[in-house]
């Protein structure tokens, strides 16, 4: 070992201990931008276990352009191995591969979860985003994510590297990503090419994780995105999958409907397993949902299940999930909460075992249990699982959207029984880390502010709430626009109040600011 690692020790102890107590059947992600640091991680941490415990592939000594094979590795990992560093890890060498690429890695998944042993994998951040977006079954097993970043220091020598939040290293990866790709259109706006389309819907079809965190900016393509639209609505070589995703985004249901429709042929036709027809159904399904077509939804979820079903051991559990929690949404769409809550008792389970008791995705599905329970205004339950969801975003992402989230619900329930002062203190914490991860200006935060102002307004305090009705309604017109739903809402909330205060609302009062 190095006599001075470059590394805080603090956090690479985090790591051991996670190491350490877990060394069968996980996956890590270790984001690590220097590569001499890469290699300096997973030799420091074999020398603190037995003697072959701790096995190091390096991706760069593959002899191969087609970089990565889950074959590869499990043929090439030892039996005794119980941690196993996959350094410097890459698809393909060279450019960053097609999506054939991510689409393979996604179906691996699965058989290397099988394997008896710890895999850690090290990559650089801007891979572990493009793993993120483009291959997100893969990305929802990674049970623990670590960052390490070098903080350099007046003295070149005397270097310095930490763990960050997870939610702040991703926004600032995911602003890189964004300018990159908003750099790239607006050389290409004026051509209106096809290229300058594909660029379009990469930027509003990025990952959640990025969306939530660029809202504000993304919505300004939604024009340019309709306008360049009109160019394929008949070219048979259109990505219909994308454009669909897009405008359900924007929502556009009715539109991304259409577009659905327009690959169902296709793969009704394909006698072959495809997940992307199970994808593709169980985004249908969520759209009808959206419009209130709630029976037609849970056809649609039905056909995917049956696809799952004819392709047993083919589907994995993050296919199984989507499908299922669509379902449960349209029987609670048709107020068949019972039904409902099976199906979410269902996805935990799956999720339990495929992703362990300490993963984002299980908390998601504790909170979907609550949001049934609370549906069924039985608080007690709903609390308590909105609790343990709770447990798991603070232990996991600390600081996150997510963990902002579970305040939110508690706040709900706290709320619905009358304990106002508890459901305050709730989305106080809620807009601590809103403003904190997102800032102070994001439509996360202006919804807190509006949350918040529900609370005063309950409680009498007419004038706090009208204060901050404002202050979140100033927010989502300049981020959202006037015509968005979510702004909309506020107005009319924002309107009532000010009514009630004997106040005539002033539009232009909100609009020259």
């Amino acid at each position: 070992m190095k006599n001075q690692p470059r590394y805080d020790e603090t956090e690479f102890e985090d790591l051991y201990l996670r190491l350490f107590h877990q060394r069968e059947n996980a996956f890590f992600c270790v984001v690590v931008d220097d590569i001499s640091l890469q290699s300096e991680i997973a030799e420091e941490m074999s020398a603190r276990f037995n003697g072959g415990e701790v096995q190091i592939i390096d991706f760069r000594n593959m002899d191969t352009d087609f970089a990565y094979s889950s074959e590869y590795l499990i043929k090439n990992i030892r039996k005794e191995s119980k941690i196993v560093f996959l350094t410097n890890f890459q698809l393909a060498k060279g450019d960053m591969p097609d999506i054939k690429f991510y689409q393979i890695l996604n179906f691996s998944r699965d058989a290397l979860a099988k394997l008896p042993c710890v895999l850690v994998f090290v990559m650089p951040m801007y891979f572990r985003v493009m793993i993120a977006r483009n291959a997100p079954d893969f990305n929802s097993f990674f049970q623990y994510r670590a960052d390490f970043v070098k903080n350099a220091s007046d003295d070149e020598h005397d270097m310095k590297f930490e763990i960050n939040g997870w939610s702040e290293r991703y926004s600032e990866t995911s602003r890189k990503l964004l300018e990159y790709y908003l750099e790239k259109y607006n050389e290409l706006l004026n051509l209106e090419s096809k290229e300058a389309f594909e660029i379009i819907i990469k930027i509003l079809n990025l990952n959640d994780d990025v969306r939530v965190l660029h809202l504000a900016e993304l919505t300004r393509f939604n024009e340019s995105f309709n306008t360049l639209l009109k160019k394929f609505e008949h070219d048979a070589n259109a990505k219909n999958f994308e454009i669909a995703k897009v405008l359900y985004s924007q929502g556009n249901y009715l539109q991304a409907l259409e577009w659905y429709m327009k690959e169902v042929h296709f793969l009704e036709s394909d006698k072959n397993f495809n997940p992307d027809s199970i994808r593709i159904f169980g985004n249908i399904a969520a759209t009808y949902s959206m419009l209130g077509k709630f029976d037609i939804a849970l056809d649609w979820c039905d056909k995917a299940i049956e696809m799952c079903n004819k392709a047993i051991g083919k589907v994995n559990s993050f296919l199984l999930t989507f499908i299922y929690q669509n379902k449960a949404e349209a029987y609670e769409g048709l107020h068949k909460n019972e039904e409902a809550l099976k199906i979410r008792f269902k996805v935990k389970d799956i999720r339990e075992e495929s992703l362990g008791f300490e993963h984002p995705d299980t908390a998601k599905s504790y909170s979907a249990i609550g949001s049934s329970y609370h549906e069924q205004k039985d608080y007690l339950k709903a609390l308590e699982w909105y609790q343990k969801a709770m447990d798991i975003c603070k232990r996991v992402l600390g600081d996150h959207t997510s963990t902002a989230n579970c305040h939110d619900n508690i706040a709900g329930i706290y709320f619905a029984q009358g304990e106002y002062r508890k459901a305050l203190e709730e989305l106080i914490k809620s807009l601590n880390i809103s403003e904190k991860v997102l800032g102070k200006e994001h439509p996360f935060t202006a919804h807190t502010y509006s949350n918040i102002a529900v609370i005063y307004n309950r409680q009498g305090n007419h004038k706090k709430a009208i204060e901050l009705f404002e202050k979140s309604y100033r927010i989502l017109l300049k981020t959202l626009g006037a015509n968005h739903q979510k702004t909309i809402n506020v107005k009319l909330k924002l309107t009532k109040v000010l009514a009630a205060a004997g106040l005539e609302y002033n539009e232009s009062a909100y609009l020259t600011e």
